[in-house]
């Protein structure tokens, strides 16, 4: 018995050398494993430089300029200055499922809002790549319930979510996943009609490319900004009044089930706040505006609104509620 685990030991050495010394090489086949990485994808899959070293008992991987496209005939839907894998061995075998952690840094694509999903721009598998065992949404999925994801300097072109094309820009993004949850923090500036840049953490669960999945609690933490052209034009009108300006920042924390947001709390402080009316006389100007509002909905689509500590000043007076509710119920 002592004899046989002798062996044994010294087999997993051997196979864990040759493994260790296959991964520092790996460099010497960028070309084939270009091309495996391609057949087993279905897409076209081409880098310019791979490293291999050893973290551990994680390889990792290091991939310099990535380019993803349908074909070699099409340009590139997905590209990465820098991709940085690790591959957890020991928790890859206990869970039978590949475990990472991934860096990827300089990471360009688009995404565009299709059939409720988010679908990437450039990227359209054939019917035969569908029914195999490789879909791109379900590897997308995968990726993002890593143990660790992190993503920097990147760009990512939204479509189908706003009246506009939107960039969000990718400063620092963190993710990582328990076995439920996933847990999210960084920060990110969404560029479109202005830009808007948040300090985020989050706690959610369910799929970030499917639409009605998501659940969870999000902070956000928004610097000074215009948020006046992310409001449709039609939303800025009310009975008597016309939303004309709105600059300021505020922290919120959003809650959301399966997709919906149904709860919403705000600290605001806004330096801009100002109503136009049609008539002769005129709202007063708003030099300020702060306070804390909360918002709340239910599953009927009842929802009420309060507002705490409200401070308006205006040129010539300054008004300080108590506190303010708003409710609205649906008429059967």
């Amino acid at each position: 018995t002592i004899a046989l685990a002798v062996v044994v030991l010294v087999l997993i050495a051997v196979v864990v050398g040759l493994a260790r010394q296959a991964v520092y090489q790996i460099g010497d086949l960028h070309a084939d494993v270009a091309q495996f990485l391609s057949r087993q994808s279905g897409l076209h899959i081409e880098f310019d430089a791979i490293a291999g070293s050893w973290k551990g008992l994680a390889p990792r991987f290091q991939i310099e300029q990535l380019r993803v496209s349908q074909s070699d005939q099409h340009e590139a839907a997905i590209v990465a200055r820098q991709v940085d894998l690790e591959v957890l061995l020991l928790q890859s075998a206990l869970q039978r499922q590949p475990r990472l952690r991934l860096n990827v840094a300089g990471l360009d694509l688009t995404l565009s809002k299709r059939n409720g999903r988010m679908e990437i721009d450039g990227l359209t598998l054939a019917p035969s790549a569908e029914s195999s065992h490789f879909r791109l949404n379900d590897f997308a999925d995968m990726v993002s319930r890593q143990p660790r994801l992190s993503v920097t300097d990147s760009q990512l072109q939204l479509k189908g979510l706003y009246a506009q094309d939107v960039t969000l820009s990718v400063q620092q993004l963190q993710i990582e996943s328990g076995k439920v949850r996933r847990y999210a923090s960084g920060r990110v500036t969404l560029r479109g009609p202005s830009n808007l840049s948040f300090d985020l953490k989050a706690q959610v669960r369910g799929s970030l490319l499917q639409q009605g999945s998501i659940s969870g609690d999000v902070y956000l933490d928004a610097g000074f900004a215009d948020w006046l052209p992310w409001i449709p034009a039609e939303q800025r009108k009310f009975r008597n009044v016309t939303l004309d300006s709105m600059q300021g920042g505020n922290e919120s924390w959003l809650k959301f089930r399966n997709g919906k947001l149904v709860d919403a709390a705000s600290r605001f402080s806004n330096h801009d706040f100002n109503l136009t009316s049609n008539s002769e006389v005129q709202p007063p100007r708003v030099k300020s505006l702060a306070g804390v509002a909360r918002w709340q909905t239910d599953v009927h689509g009842n929802w009420n609104l309060g507002v705490e500590n409200l401070r308006m000043v205006t040129p010539s007076f300054v008004w300080q509620p108590k506190d303010l509710q708003v409710s609205s119920v649906l008429q059967d």
